[in-house]
């Protein structure tokens, strides 16, 4: 019992410095046409930067919207993608995040749904989570893409 209060009390540490105010909740999932249309988001960002990558769209309860594996991508992307897209919709936050506090306190990686690594962006619109994008393929690329496909979710009906 004392271990898992130990435990506890490290990923709690490890997750203040992520707490947002206020904290984004859960709200209605992304929407097939919208995942299509951030995943070409992401397939042109990664052709700009000439990467072959696999692309995950997940919505805000963490199911596989959309998923595609341009020509060329690592067969192993095919199961990080949706992994990072999963993590970041299930702890909130982006993967890359997780990256950064292992360094210091590797505890929270036994966690399940943690995967310290760039590539996995939440989709928010009007402050809630409407799903996640993860991009696996191109380490040096997958943050830079996944961000970028995330920033272009339009927002909702006014």
């Amino acid at each position: 019992m004392r271990s898992f209060t130990v435990l506890f009390f490290a990923a709690t540490l490890a997750t203040a410095a992520w707490a947002q105010s206020p904290p984004l909740t859960y709200g209605p999932p992304v929407t097939l046409e919208e995942a299509r249309q951030i995943a070409s988001v992401a397939e042109t960002e990664a052709k700009t930067r000439h990467a072959a990558v696999t692309i995950a769209i997940v919505d805000s309860g963490g199911a596989l919207v959309f998923e595609q594996r341009m020509d060329g991508a690592t067969l192993a992307s095919a199961d990080t993608a949706p992994a990072k897209a999963k993590s970041a919709v299930m702890w909130k936050r982006p993967t890359s995040l997780w990256l950064e506090s292992a360094k210091t306190n590797p505890a929270p990686l036994s966690f399940p749904h943690v995967v310290a690594s760039p590539g996995g962006e939440l989709l928010v619109r009007d402050g809630r989570i409407v799903g996640a994008v993860g991009v696996g393929g191109s380490p040096q690329n997958e943050g830079d893409i996944a961000k970028r496909a995330a920033t272009s979710l339009k927002p909702g009906p006014q």
